[in-house]
Parts: structure tokens; C-alpha cells; sequence
């Protein structure tokens, strides 16, 4: 009986001493975490990670200290370490540091993701200030590009300046996959613009 309270004491000591030895380690580290955790000349909290530093939000690490960061108009704080400290809202484009609104031309619309360019609606071309209307010539479609002519011949045809002209298909030939140009018969050959016999 002797032997099994001296167990049962022993056992308890155990215990408490282990819990005592966790709570001295998590005391040490809390206390060793809150002794990296300084206050710089500008009031910004700054936390030493490994052998640097990271800066409260709204500042960034410059020369070993955390500078805040001047935020413009129309901006917000990207958090980043490196790269840009602040990008523009949606609708606006960066001018040096200042946030710029977008005017948008009639027939026009944001870009995306970012929304700091804009776009001609299908069946205009971006100018350099405005959206000009593409004039769609006689057997030819509209493309889905804002750029370049901003239409297609039709199969069939070929592009000649601002027009459509009629392909015109020898004898012994064929249009091409693409219906913009032809090709021989085999075993036919082309030679200028006819489809010769070997």
C-alpha cells in the first residue's frame, strides 16, 4: 500500500514537472518572439524574421528601416516586399505617382483583368484617342480583333487594298483549306497562275 501511494506521488511529480518544463518553453519562446517585435523612429511595428525584417502593413523595408508607404488618390497598398508599394483602382492608369482616371472614347470599354486600358467594341478600331468604326468591305466579315483592318474576305476572295476581289481558280485546281488562295489537282502542277500535267 506504501509502495503504490509512493508510485502514485511520483507519478504526480512527474506530471507537474513536465508541465511546469512546457509551460517555462512556451513562456521562453512568447517571451523570445515579443523581444523581436520592435518599434521603429516612425511608429511602425517591425518584426525580425530570420535574419531580416518585415514591415507593419502600410510600410516597406527600405535601407533597414520600414518606411510608410504614401499612398495616392485613387490607389491602395499592395503589402508587397518588392515591386510596386501601390497600384491604381480599376478605371485608373499610373502618371508617375498619381492615379489617373481612364476617359473612355464612345465605343469603348475597360480592359480586364486590371481595368488601366481601355478597348474598342467589336466593329471598331482603337485609335490613338478614340474608336473608329470598321467600314466592312463587299464579301467580308467582321473579326473579333480591334486591331489591324479588323476584317476578313470571304472564303473565296482575297484582300486587295480596302477590298474583296473573286479568287480566280484555274482549271485543274481547287480552293485551299483556307478558301484564300488554290492549289493543283494532283498530279497537276502549278506554273504562274495555271495548273500544268507533269
Amino acid at each position: 500500500m506504501i509502495e503504490a501511494l509512493d508510485d502514485a506521488r511520483q507519478t504526480k511529480s512527474s506530471y507537474i514537472v513536465k508541465a511546469f518544463g512546457v509551460f517555462v518553453a512556451l513562456f521562453i519562446s512568447v517571451a523570445g518572439y515579443a523581444a523581436s517585435i520592435e518599434v521603429d523612429s516612425d511608429g511602425a511595428l517591425v518584426e525580425r524574421v530570420g535574419g531580416g525584417w518585415k514591415c507593419e502593413t502600410g510600410h516597406r523595408l527600405e535601407a533597414g528601416i520600414c518606411v510608410k508607404v504614401v499612398v495616392p488618390d485613387n490607389a491602395y497598398a499592395t503589402n508587397r516586399a518588392y515591386g510596386d508599394a501601390w497600384m491604381c483602382n480599376r478605371g485608373y492608369r499610373r502618371n508617375r505617382d498619381a492615379c489617373m482616371k481612364i476617359v473612355l472614347p464612345e465605343h469603348a470599354y475597360l480592359n480586364s483583368p486590371r481595368g488601366d486600358d481601355w478597348e474598342c467594341h467589336r466593329g471598331y478600331r482603337k485609335g490613338e484617342s478614340s474608336c473608329e468604326v470598321v467600314e466592312v468591305p463587299e464579301n467580308a466579315y467582321l473579326t473579333n480583333s480591334g486591331y489591324g483592318v479588323g476584317w476578313k474576305c470571304e472564303r473565296g476572295f482575297r484582300q486587295t487594298d480596302q477590298s474583296c476581289a473573286p479568287i480566280a481558280v484555274p482549271e485543274h485546281a481547287h480552293l485551299d483549306a483556307w478558301g484564300h488562295d488554290w492549289r493543283c489537282n494532283p498530279p497537276y502542277r502549278k506554273r504562274g497562275e495555271l495548273c500544268v500535267a507533269p
